[in-house]
């Protein structure tokens, strides 16, 4: 499977951050900050871009705790865009979180192509399955694997631990988790 990197985040509206850009370089990037710099922010963030705030396994349309956790701290609006190349194609996920006009919206980032209707449809969404397509891995494959929060770090840390590392780990983590 080709290898998908993120290129660019802009917040448009999203928790603490209002018109708001990150340029990502290639390979590994690491973010760090004091407490409340925003760091949860852009990992709820980038999920939300691929997957939305969707129950997942939900028969019909509702929401995680974290669709109104990041709604913008002024009220404004509350979307993004996300800016990704897998392979030679460039993506631009554009969404908007808000229940009242959620929608994603996908672009081919050279042409400006609208390449939406070229993902499937998850009819309970009733949007295109960004992240299933793009990643391979539904919401929750994604939150168990390749988006750990900071909790659950400290579990594949102790994990680590009991086994006295004699296996390898699935994934390899670089974080600064602050003291101990």
């Amino acid at each position: 499977m080709e290898k998908l990197e993120l290129i660019r985040l802009e917040l448009n509206g999203f928790g603490k951050f209002r018109g708001q850009t990150f340029e990502l370089q290639g390979g590994l990037n690491l973010i760090e900050g004091a407490n409340e710099a925003g760091k949860s922010t852009l990992q709820a963030f980038i999920g939300g871009m691929f997957y939305g705030f969707f129950q997942p396994g939900a028969k019909r349309r509702s929401y995680t705790a974290l669709q109104e956790r990041y709604r913008p701290w002024d009220g404004g609006s509350y979307r993004g865009v996300l800016v990704c190349r897998k392979g030679e194609r460039t993506y631009r996920i554009e969404r908007d979180f808000d229940k009242d006009t959620e929608r994603v919206r996908v672009f081919d980032g050279q042409t400006g192509e609208d390449l939406t209707d070229s993902f499937p449809y998850d009819p309970v969404t009733r949007q295109a399955q960004v992240g299933q397509a793009l990643l391979g891995l539904s919401r929750t494959a994604f939150d168990s694997t390749a988006n750990i929060a900071q909790l659950g770090v400290e579990r594949i840390y102790l994990l680590r631990q009991q086994l006295g590392q004699r296996q390898r780990l699935p994934i390899e983590i670089v974080l600064d988790c602050g003291e101990r």
